[in-house]
This record gives structure tokens, C-alpha cells and sequence, in this order.
């Protein structure tokens, strides 16, 4: 996002009420409680962040403000791979990591791309109360995380359990904690920061 766009201050439980702003009483509230939140912001001045920016703002500021720790901006790219313009974790299965889940990796309901657009994959639909998605089948259809088999500190682990020195694993990167589970969207963000810190600390050599 450029610095002269501001993002739109909408709260994860915004996303389903507003869909019915124009239908429903509580929409309608929802949607006017949305709409003075962003003159506020506009009126002071200030950038309202919310869901991952907020997250992310908030540990920048505990990070870099208040511990005044430094960014390392510069860490060198030794590898990469790139399948039909995505890039994929064809590395840490070279370096010997086992993988699980991939069979349902990124599947989702999606809209077909626009010419010359990108296609979007469905959030705010999955998030209507009562909603489940499923394909022709009418199997359920929504997945978001596959890929490293990890332990309970991030180190990626080979088939036969042992550790790949170096190599970590957090979030969509790895294998979901929750197996085929998935209980709704938003699900991988926990686990992501739950063994992202881990991981820290194991590198850190602070493993408790």
C-alpha cells in the first residue's frame, strides 16, 4: 500500500455485518460504526490499522520503538524457486524435509480473474455466519496450510524425525497443526505467531 492510500479500517467481525448493512438493522449499525471509525481517522489524522496490519504494527512498535532492536534489512537470497509465478518449497524438500498435507495445498473458492486482473481468493463470504463453502461434490472446500513438518520449536524435520540444522518453518509454510482440520479463516494466524516465537527463541539458543 503507497503512503498516500489509507487503508480501510474494518475489524474482523466488520467483514459479515457489512455485507448486510443495506439489509439488516445490525448491518446498518455495523456499517455507520464503520463509517464514523474512518472520519475519525481522517478527521485526527491518524492511520487505523486493523486485523494483520494491527498485529503487525503492534510487534514493530514493542520490536523497533520501544526495545529500539535493529532491522536487518539486507539478509541475502541464496535460493529460489518459482513454479508458473508462485514461488515453492521445492528448497526445504531438497534440503531432505518431510512434507505432509500437500494434497490439499491452497484449495479454495475463488473468482475467476479479469482480463488482464488477478483472480481473488473468497474471504468475506467464508465468514458469513452459518456459511459453508463446498464444490460439486458438496464436500466441504476451503484449505490453507500445508507443506514443512516441523516441532514444537519450528526446526524443520526429515522423514525419520531427526532435525535439519537451520532450517525453520512457521504459518502457511508448514504442516497445519490442526492436520485436515480447518476451522475457519484466520485459523493459521495463531498457530503462525505461536511457533514463529518459538522458533526465535530456538535461534536465539533461549529454547524455554
Amino acid at each position: 500500500m503507497r503512503k498516500d492510500q489509507r487503508p480501510l479500517p474494518a475489524k474482523t467481525d466488520d467483514v459479515w455485518l457489512l455485507g448486510r448493512a443495506w439489509s439488516t438493522p445490525s448491518g446498518f449499525v455495523r456499517g455507520a460504526r464503520f463509517v464514523l471509525r474512518a472520519l475519525r481517522g481522517v478527521v485526527t489524522g491518524k492511520r487505523l490499522v486493523v486485523i494483520g496490519n494491527a498485529l503487525m504494527t503492534s510487534f514493530g512498535r514493542t520490536l523497533l520503538v520501544e526495545r529500539e532492536l535493529p532491522l536487518w534489512l539486507s539478509s541475502p537470497l541464496e535460493d529460489l524457486v518459482v513454479d508458473d509465478g508462485r514461488v515453492v518449497i521445492e528448497i526445504a524438500r531438497d534440503a531432505g524435509a518431510a512434507l505432509e498435507l500437500m494434497d490439499d495445498a491452497w484449495w479454495g473458492a475463488s473468482i475467476e480473474a479479469p482480463p488482464g486482473g488477478t483472480p481473488a481468493f473468497i474471504v468475506g463470504e467464508r465468514s458469513m455466519p452459518f456459511s459453508i463453502m463446498v464444490d460439486a461434490r458438496g464436500e466441504r472446500f476451503a484449505n490453507e496450510s500445508e507443506g514443512v513438518v516441523t516441532d514444537a520449536d519450528g526446526r524443520t524435520l526429515r522423514e525419520d524425525g531427526s532435525v535439519i540444522e537451520g532450517l525453520y518453518a512457521a504459518g502457511n509454510t508448514s504442516a497445519s497443526v490442526m492436520g485436515r482440520t480447518y476451522p475457519g479463516p484466520g485459523s493459521t494466524i495463531g498457530p503462525a505467531c505461536v511457533f514463529g516465537l518459538r522458533a526465535a527463541r530456538q535461534m536465539a539458543g533461549d529454547g524455554d
